[in-house]
């Protein structure tokens, strides 16, 4: 299943997450029903090395997050990578969902399941990616 198939059943199956049609249907909105803010969404990959940064980051709670980063360093992303980072945020940054994903045997394959993150512990998490 490709990582925007993967992300969407992700979505599809959280509680805090409606989606609204429009546009006779055409037209889907995925929005968090706690804040009722629109979700969206940005891929981005990383080199080795910065992506087992990022698999360490993932895993780190909230208290823990800011400090790591701080050490490590914000990861930097290229193209091509071999790690690959999903990651869907409501425009409010109350609501965020990770991905992450590792590419293996000519295809990309998850790193454990999505994560999803609510509240202001969802801002500390997405302030390294959205600049």
């Amino acid at each position: 299943m490709s990582t925007t198939l993967e992300m969407a059943h992700a979505l599809y199956h959280n509680p805090q997450i409606k989606m609204e049609s429009s546009f006779f249907g055409l037209r889907k909105k995925i929005i968090y029903a706690k804040t009722n803010s629109i979700v969206e969404g940005k891929c981005f990959e990383f080199n080795p090395a910065e992506g087992e940064k990022i698999q360490r980051l993932m895993e780190a709670n909230a208290n823990d997050f800011g400090a790591m980063l701080r050490q490590e360093g914000v990861p930097e992303t290229c193209e091509n990578g071999n790690y690959r980072l999903s990651l869907c945020f409501s425009k409010d940054h109350q609501f965020a969902a990770f991905l992450l994903q590792r590419f293996v045997d000519f295809e990309y394959r998850n790193l454990g399941e999505a994560r999803f993150i609510e509240g202001d512990s969802a801002e500390v998490y997405l302030h390294p990616f959205l600049k």
